[in-house]
């Protein structure tokens, strides 16, 4: 297959799980709010704003660095000498996959870690309601697992694996 007809394929399927997780994504919020009514929906609303915040600062670009990090190692054959090219790349690639795994980790953690301490500041003195206290902490434990997630992303999108990334983005 050509260059330019798998590049249009891989955007292709990229817009389309796009469009089905926005979609996903409203029917959901059309699910919860038909389920638990306006006040709570409102109280929704609030969590969500925190726990984005949160997310933003636990995958921390990660998905953009990796993709860029590997990308560049894919590219980069100037220090590679010899017959083992291919093996060289590939150990390159699982170092910085490693590293960013490590980085991704790390920042959700203490994404994590702050949010957990804080959820009850956070839900009583800035939210405004002490219902949304455990409903924070609970979220706080997704942040390393997306955050993961989001490295591994860049990863799949770097190596030109956008089926997995896919994958990946509906699990």
């Amino acid at each position: 297959m050509n260059r330019l007809r798998r590049f249009m394929l891989n955007g292709l399927l990229m817009a389309l799980v796009a469009a089905v997780m926005r979609s996903v994504s409203v029917a959901f919020n059309v699910y919860i709010s038909n389920k638990i009514g306006t006040v709570a929906m409102g109280l929704f609303s609030l969590i969500s704003t925190v726990y984005g915040f949160g997310i933003t600062f636990a995958t921390s670009g990660i998905n953009l660095a990796t993709t860029r990090l590997i990308a560049q190692a894919l590219g980069d054959t100037s220090d590679i000498k010899g017959k083992s090219v291919i093996s060289e790349k590939a150990s390159k690639i699982n170092a910085i996959l490693k590293r960013c795994i490590i980085y991704s980790i790390i920042f959700s953690f203490i994404a994590t870690l702050i949010l957990w301490t804080f959820a009850e500041k956070i839900g009583v003195n800035i939210l405004g309601d002490a219902r949304t206290v455990s409903s924070l902490k609970v979220l706080s434990l997704t942040f390393i697992p997306i955050s993961v997630s989001s490295a591994l992303s860049g990863y799949f999108s770097a190596m030109r694996h956008v089926f997995k990334n896919a994958v990946t983005q509906i699990f």
